[in-house]
């Protein structure tokens, strides 16, 4: 499957690259929980680096998504909510 000029994730490579990317987005927020230890202590760089992070963890989540569309996605993000 191809996402804009991405290629998608294979269903039998879904849980192989959650779990990569769970590793890479964890490794990421430590990092970012290290250098900025309270919300006071973001600087420019700081912020520029968690709207990038949140971009990534987006892009990725859509190329790796094991959904076959957006509705099916949708309704099993409703069933994850919290009550």
């Amino acid at each position: 499957m191809i996402i804009g000029s991405a290629y998608g994730v294979a269903a039998a490579d879904v849980t192989s690259e959650l779990a990569e990317f769970e590793a890479m987005l964890m490794s990421i927020v430590e990092r970012l929980d290290a250098r900025y230890p309270s919300a006071d202590d973001l600087d420019t760089d700081g912020l520029e680096a968690i709207i990038e992070l949140a971009a990534r963890a987006h892009a990725e989540w859509v190329r790796i998504r094991p959904f076959a569309n957006a509705k099916i996605q949708a309704r099993a993000a409703t069933r994850l909510k919290p009550n």
